[in-house]
């Protein structure tokens, strides 16, 4: 267990890391968001989704399944789910 000082300054850390860089801690959230939303709706295993500089990705194996822009609607409905707490 971490002690409360060890606390407050992992606290700290992430708070300047928010401030200096919210568009990357913005893409980091929406890739936790994104695989949710992947695993939920084509049982995807997730394997990375970083933030990158210029947004965020995540991969993840389909078996033999591959998106497409017909499956855009799918994802963004569950992804409109995932963030307003929606459990269905």
């Amino acid at each position: 267990m971490l002690s409360h000082s060890a606390c407050t300054k992992l606290c700290q850390r992430a708070a300047a890391n928010i401030w200096h860089h919210p568009a990357q801690t913005f893409w980091h959230s929406s890739s936790h968001v994104l695989g949710e939303a992947l695993e939920a709706v084509f049982g995807a295993d997730l394997t990375i989704g970083p933030a990158i500089d210029d947004g965020f990705y995540y991969d993840c194996f389909l078996g033999d399944r591959t998106l497409g822009d017909a499956d855009k609607d799918a994802i963004n409905k569950k992804i409109s789910e995932v963030r307003h707490g929606v459990s269905l």
